[in-house]
């Protein structure tokens, strides 16, 4: 969704997100939320939580949540859940909190990375270098690249360290 702020995204995406749980009956871990940024995952994560909370506290409320799911875009399906479906569907998403489902674009990729590096063509264990570090080992690569070195395995070693 690409809006200005304050025009509801956060709530239109709150809303996609319980309504494949609870209308299509989605898994949490099976659905992946991307945002650009910490804060805006966060917001996401955390507007869900509320709603399923708020729902799962009283019949009335969850009355209301089932209105909100179904009538969104003028879907206009007929459900209503009682409250033990939204504590349900709480406890759900809290189990699988760290499977981190509603997570960045770079920390999904960097998921994967780790997961799979031979997959994506990296030879060794793949770690985020901290600024300082990766400065000092994209200069060591530099060097190398400049010196000439004759030394190919040295020179694999400070690329890979760089990239």
């Amino acid at each position: 969704i690409k809006a200005s702020a304050g025009t509801g995204k956060t709530f239109s995406l709150a809303t996609r997100y319980m309504r494949l749980m609870l209308i299509d009956g989605v898994e949490p871990e099976k659905i992946l939320a991307l945002t650009f940024s910490r804060a805006a995952a966060q917001e996401i994560y955390t507007k869900i939580l509320e709603r399923l909370w708020k729902a799962a506290a009283s019949e009335e409320n969850a009355s209301k949540e089932s209105k909100e799911i179904c009538n969104c875009k003028g879907l206009g399906i007929d459900r209503s859940w009682k409250a033990e479906k939204f504590v349900f569907m709480l406890r759900r998403l809290l189990d699988t909190q760290h499977l981190g489902t509603i997570a960045t674009l770079d920390s999904f990729i960097l998921r994967m990375v780790r997961n799979f590096p031979l997959e994506m063509g990296f030879q060794h264990a793949v770690e985020v270098l901290a600024p300082a570090d990766e400065s000092e080992a994209v200069q060591d690569a530099l060097r190398e690249i400049l010196n000439g070195t004759k030394n190919a395995a040295a020179f694999i070693k400070v690329f890979s360290a760089a990239r």
